[in-house]
């Protein structure tokens, strides 16, 4: 995987969280998913910067 597509994947759960978090009120079921999509996110967006050090050192 390619840093882009690493930084696709983080704007991907970013608009999956968008959307999740516009549905109120929210119901249990529909923060769980909103959790998910932050975890998702936090996690692609944190892995970006290591998947550009490895673009730069291949």
């Amino acid at each position: 995987m390619s840093a882009r597509e690493k930084l696709e994947e983080a704007q991907f759960f970013l608009e999956k969280l968008r959307v999740s978090s516009q549905s109120l009120p929210q119901d249990p079921a529909t923060q769980k998913e909103s959790c998910y999509y932050l975890s998702a996110f936090e996690s692609a967006a944190v892995s970006v910067m290591d998947y550009l050090l490895e673009d730069c050192n291949d």
